[in-house]
């Protein structure tokens, strides 16, 4: 134990800055003669089915093979040895990252030209490893119908794993899944050792894959080995589709239509048609080998290739319910303005501290920046209010298109028989259009747009068999998603204070190169609508992700020694999220605020207003963090029955910084408490000197 440790601290002293998961395996067993003494020196070679790769190596002084840095699929085992019948043992399935053990191989004397086949082998018992594991293979990826063609949802299938959220709508989704009671932001997810987890929250991911192009799903549960361990629950790995030396080819559609949906009770009610409801899928795939007769790869076991596509052309229906502004408000008159109650809501003069006459503001006592905001809202369109019990006064209903597309591209080559490079590409563009747009927080039609998030990944792997006992692998993975809005120009031009005649000012606006009207709340108001952006708005913002990982592995006797480096490296570019640059008004009622009028809407038009809030800058952050792990691990063979796993994971997480530095925080030994500046207290009693006048005669009230 000593030395196998030693061996495997020196192994890792050697190795370079590696990335992203690898998700290659192994097969392991023993080989023995009818007596059951183990057989030196058999060569021992696993044939993958699809692509005809060989790998071979031979056995031990103990009788063991290990066969490293198999790519997950169907293979085909041969053992041959001088004075024994070659055996073959067909079929052995491989799943991804998986240590798959063969047991015994019984070698019967006779002469090699003889053979002895296998054609069914027993369900193999997990003896070569202590993981807790479950593997979603490519028959249950292509024929299980998942709702929403995410083939992340389908781990809900093993056990210790639940999905809370239930089956995602679209292939956007699937990363809510708890294990073992874990949370959900905790887990790992990785496809073609590309880590896709958003790196901001860990509660979902950046990319997704059409189901038809994944070959298998392994999701590690518990007591995975130290190689694996990038989160602190699961790690759930993606392996997309090779090509074979043969061509296949697919072409699918699903429909989902609101045709097919039952009425729901409110819209049977109101007489409202059925919402949008449409999820329409095509997909299409083709792999097989590169080649060209007679020049390149005439054998068809040297290059492959596979490309598939996915589109969602999606649209669904958005109904909003609101209570607008009426036309008679916005010019002051709220004498056929009523609560849910049908009784009238009385508008008081502040500056008298009664009723306005006939409920109605006087024209020289409007405010014209506050009519200016009342006047960007849509006009009522609802007037039944024996149905809308006075909640609402506006409907709203609108086909929202949100589009998504998957590209799938994996290029496998042999350089040798010993050397194999694979590069892959996966692309995930989504579109929302309509007014339900990112970056439009509004709860009604307030702007028109279009919001784009594709996201892009690549990967290569590289696969050496330097000895039968000594292998290489290196992945390089490379992440970038971007996001942007394009603005309709006709709705954007309501949203702007030149164009709209708001006149107020503002502290900061350079921050505002669009000049757009303020933030507005109305509270008061039953389903009352707001303004409201997004304070990253427009979005323009990317961020990318890299990971490196290479891994050593050795084979010493009964011992199977791995080392490795994994560095991930994350960079966002964005605005600062939740900045108001464009500013926040509260015209909602308050008992605290002695100017209240008793509703929102005239509020607004007395220019009365609770709080004003802007930013004074709107910086554009620029954050960026590393991550290390180092590892080492000792699989070692103690008999036929009996395996240990022995490995140590060392993480190395340094501070997140920003590239020009502004980031703050507060550090207790810089704090200086001769130093303080009273801010909160006397704003408080200016407040409350304010408030204890009258408006008007300055008198203190009783």
């Amino acid at each position: 134990m000593r030395v196998a440790s030693l061996c495997t601290l020196a192994l890792l002293v050697f190795f370079e800055p590696t990335a992203a998961q690898i998700v290659t395996g192994s097969i392991v067993g023993n080989v023995e003669d009818p007596s059951g003494a183990a057989v030196v020196g058999a060569l021992v070679t696993a044939t993958h089915v699809a692509t005809g790769r060989e790998r071979s190596a031979r056995t031990t002084e103990t009788g063991s093979f290990v066969l490293s840095g198999l790519e997950a699929g169907r293979y085909d085992l041969a053992v041959r040895s001088e004075g024994f019948k070659r055996v073959e043992q067909r079929g052995l399935m491989l799943p991804t990252g998986e240590r798959l053990p063969v047991g015994a191989i019984v070698l019967e004397l006779g002469a090699i030209t003889e053979t002895v086949s296998v054609t069914a082998a027993p369900a193999a018992v997990r003896t070569a490893s202590a993981e807790n594991s479950g593997v979603i293979t490519t028959d249950q990826a292509e024929y299980l119908p998942v709702l929403g063609r995410s083939v992340e949802s389908l781990v809900s299938l093993l056990p210790g794993v639940v999905s809370p959220g239930g089956a995602p709508q679209s292939f956007s989704g699937g990363a809510d899944y708890s294990v073992l009671g874990s949370r959900s932001r905790s887990n790992s997810i990785s496809i073609d050792g590309i880590v896709v987890t958003d790196a901001d929250s860990g509660g979902g991911k950046r990319l997704s894959v059409s189901q038809d192009a994944v070959a298998e799903v392994k999701i590690l549960i518990s007591n995975y080995q130290a190689e694996y361990g990038r989160m602190s629950a699961s790690n759930l790995e993606v392996v997309t589709k090779s090509g074979t030396r043969d061509l296949h080819g697919l072409a699918s559609s699903f429909k989902r239509h609101e045709q097919f949906n039952a009425g729901h009770f409110f819209d049977n009610r109101l007489g409202r048609s059925k919402p949008i409801y449409r999820y329409n899928v095509y997909n299409y795939n083709l792999g097989g080998p590169v080649a060209v007769p007679g020049v390149f790869n005439t054998g068809r076991d040297r290059a492959f290739f596979f490309w598939g596509q996915e589109f969602w052309p999606s649209s669904s229906g958005l109904t909003v319910m609101r209570t607008m502004p009426t036309e008679l408000e916005r010019a002051g008159n709220f004498s056929q303005s009523l609560d849910q109650g049908d009784r009238l809501i009385v508008i008081r003069d502040p500056s008298a501290n009664q009723p306005f006459p006939g409920n109605i503001v006087p024209a020289s006592r409007i405010d014209r920046n506050g009519q200016a905001l009342l006047r960007v809202f849509d006009l009522p369109n609802f007037f039944n209010r024996s149905i809308s019990r006075g909640a609402y006064n506006y409907i709203h209903t609108q086909t929202r298109r949100t589009p998504e597309r998957t590209d799938t591209l994996k290029i496998d080559y042999n350089l040798t028989s010993n050397h194999r490079v694979a590069a892959t590409y996966s692309g995930y563009y989504a579109t929302t259009e309509g007014y339900a747009f990112s970056g439009a927080n509004s709860n009604w039609p307030q702007i028109k747009g279009n919001y784009k998030s594709p996201t892009r990944t690549i990967g290569t792997r590289y696969t050496g068999v330097l000895s039968p006992s000594v292998i290489n692998e290196v992945h390089v993975g490379w992440l970038h998603r971007d996001e942007s809005n394009e603005v309709d120009p006709d709705t954007l031009a309501r949203n702007q204070r030149d164009k709209i005649g708001y006149t107020a000012g503002q502290f900061s606006p350079g921050i505002n190169p669009l000049n757009l009207i303020p933030n507005a709340a109305f509270g008061g108001v039953v389903s009352a609508p707001t303004l409201s952006f997004d304070g990253r708005f427009p979005y323009d913002f990317f961020q990318n992700l890299v990971n490196i990982d290479q891994k050593l592995t050795v084979i010493r006797g009964a011992h199977t020694f791995k080392a490795g480096v994994y560095v991930e490296y994350f960079d966002r570019n964005m605005p600062v999220q939740g900045l108001l640059f464009n500013g926040e008004i509260d015209f909602g009622r308050s008992a605290t605020n002695p100017l209240d009028t008793g509703y929102a809407f005239s509020n607004a038009m007395l220019g009365v207003y609770n709080t004003y809030s802007e930013a004074s800058a709107k910086p554009r952050m620029h954050t960026r963090s590393w991550t290390t792990d180092f590892f080492v691990q000792d699989n070692w063979k103690v008999n036929s029955r009996l395996t240990l796993d022995i490995g140590a994971r060392i993480q190395w997480l340094p501070w997140i910084y920003d590239r020009d530095d502004l980031i703050a925080g507060f550090v207790r030994e810089k704090y200086d408490p001769a130093r303080r500046v009273y801010l909160l207290e006397p704003a408080l009693n200016a407040a409350r000197q304010r408030a204890a006048r009258h408006p008007v005669t300055g008198e203190f009230y009783s």
